[in-house]
Parts: structure tokens; sequence; C-alpha cells
């Protein structure tokens, strides 16, 4: 946003500032001087007017408010609500953007926080190294209003379950 705004001023301040110059020379009679100043300005409009399609906010669509969908976890124990964008790996930016646009607020279960003897800390982090954690029932957050985001698994704390909930839901039912 900075860098918008700073391209947004930088460009009429740049106009002025050239076209100035260029009618202070044309006025002093100098005609290099004036035609450098034109072309000058000429260049960095164009400029400017390249470097700041770039920078325009984009228009967001107003998008209805992101509501809880059937969970059906497939045959592994998985499952993303299907509103939910793919985002790629590295894109935490983004998605964290499009958790506040939705404005929700978060809470995240991990397989990792169960008991060692439960039968899908076993399965994932056994000998056997299966990945299926169907057998997983991620603990609901304290309060109103939560549903399920995605139970997902990451390289660095294994399986989770994200929560979310509309942030003004936060003070009913206790904290989160």
């Amino acid at each position: 946003m900075r860098r918008f705004l700073v391209t947004h001023w930088m460009f009429p301040i740049a106009i002025l500032v050239w076209a100035a110059f260029s009618i202070t020379a044309a006025i002093q009679l100098e005609p290099i001087k004036a035609a450098l100043g034109l072309g000058a300005l000429i260049c960095a409009c164009g400029l400017a007017w390249h470097s700041w399609k770039g920078y325009a906010p984009k228009a967001t669509p107003r998008t209805a408010r992101l509501q809880a969908a059937p969970v059906e976890r497939d045959s592994d124990g998985y499952w993303t609500h299907p509103a939910h964008p793919a985002f790629e790996e590295g894109q935490h930016a983004e998605a964290f953007e499009w958790l506040d646009a939705q404005q929700l607020e978060t809470d995240i279960a991990y397989l990792e926080s169960e008991a060692e003897d439960h039968p899908a800390v076993v399965a994932y982090w056994g000998d056997a190294g299966d990945s299926n954690i169907s057998a997983w029932e991620p603990p609901r957050p304290e309060g109103e209003g939560w549903f399920v985001l995605s139970v997902h698994d990451t390289e660095d704390w294994g399986p989770v379950c994200v929560w979310v909930r509309h942030a003004a839901q936060q003070g009913k039912g206790g904290a989160a």
C-alpha cells in the first residue's frame, strides 16, 4: 500500500515539476531546454503510468461471507472447505490477506497435541508411518461460531485442523 501511495503522489508531482521546467524554459526563449523538458515530461508520464497501473488497487468483488460447509473428510481423514482458495506453498501472506478479507479468526488444533496412545497419533507417527488420520476428531475451540476450514498435513507440525469463525463472534460464548 505504501508503494501505491508513493507512486500516486509522485506521478502528479513529477508532471508539475517537469511542466514548470518546460514552461519556464519556453518563456525564457530557451528552446533546447524546453524541448528537453517536454521530452522528459512525456517519458516520465509514460514510465510512471506503466509502473502506476501495476500498483493500482484492484477492485475486490464483494464476496459472500464464508459459511460453514458439511465436513466430508476423505478416506485418510483430510478435508478443505470448498470456498477456500488453493494457495501454493509459500503464499502465507496471501493466505493471511484472504483470512483478513473474510474477517476470520483462526484457531489451530494439532494432532501432535493429542495423547501418545491416540490411534491417529500411533498410526501417523508410529512404525507404520500411515498418513491416515481419520480416527482423529480435532477438538473444537471454546466459544460459539467455530467451523472447520481445513484438516490437512503440514511439513513442520504434521496434521492440523484449522478452525475459523467470523471476528464479530469473538466475544460470544467464551474465550477462543
